[in-house]
């Protein structure tokens, strides 16, 4: 299927589904996230890309690795282990490196194996991390991101037609930080859900 009908089924079913869970984005996103840790990971984690500086995860994006690599640890030891770990995200502006490949480098210096790790390095929102990382997931998905933008993120993945879960990462910020943040993703997802799934350009990425 081409990338212009996977857009536009994805145009035809992200209106009434974020429609539902926006309510969800502006009250339960600006009170504390009503999410909770997946009761079992699935064989594929999905680490959804932040910024990275020089080469070094930034903290945001550290924090989701680190969720990444524990969810790995705790699931080889039990009967479900991660097979697979996708990091994804493009070059920032400016950037020589994709957040994709240096995710990767640090889960990597971990002690996860090359055999496990996944990259895709091209996408530059939300919606792009999992439209570009859909033909790299095998099955159902466990999405490793912070509380807040796990919400956006999860209403994406319902609408494109990925079956998914989360693991939330921690989120170490000052109370104004957190609600810009918590903002901002019900912004975005109101936009989602008037727009369809292609805001027009100058909206915040995310």
């Amino acid at each position: 299927m081409s990338s212009r009908s996977v857009q536009g089924s994805a145009s035809s079913l992200v209106a009434p589904l974020l429609a539902g869970l926006l309510a969800l984005g502006l009250f339960a996103g600006l009170l504390g996230s009503p999410l909770r840790p997946a009761r079992r990971p699935h064989a594929t984690l999905l680490v959804l890309g932040a910024a990275q500086w020089d080469g070094r995860p930034s903290p945001l994006f550290e924090l989701r690795l680190l969720k990444a690599f524990a969810v790995y640890r705790g699931a080889q030891r039990s009967r479900r282990p991660v097979t697979r770990i996708v990091v994804s995200g493009g070059h920032g502006d400016g950037a020589r490196r994709s957040e994709g490949r240096v995710g990767v480098e640090f889960l990597r210096s971990l002690g996860v194996p090359p055999s496990v790790l996944v990259t895709e390095t091209h996408s530059h929102s939300t919606l792009e991390n999992l439209l570009d990382s859909k033909p790299l997931l095998k099955g159902p998905v466990t999405l490793i991101t912070d509380p807040i933008h796990a919400v956006q993120a999860l209403a994406l993945a319902k609408a494109l037609g990925i079956t998914a879960d989360a693991e939330p990462s921690q989120l170490q910020a000052s109370w104004l930080y957190l609600l810009r943040y918590r903002l901002r993703e019900s912004l975005l997802l109101l936009a989602y859900a008037l727009l369809g799934p292609r805001p027009p350009v100058g909206w915040i990425r995310s």
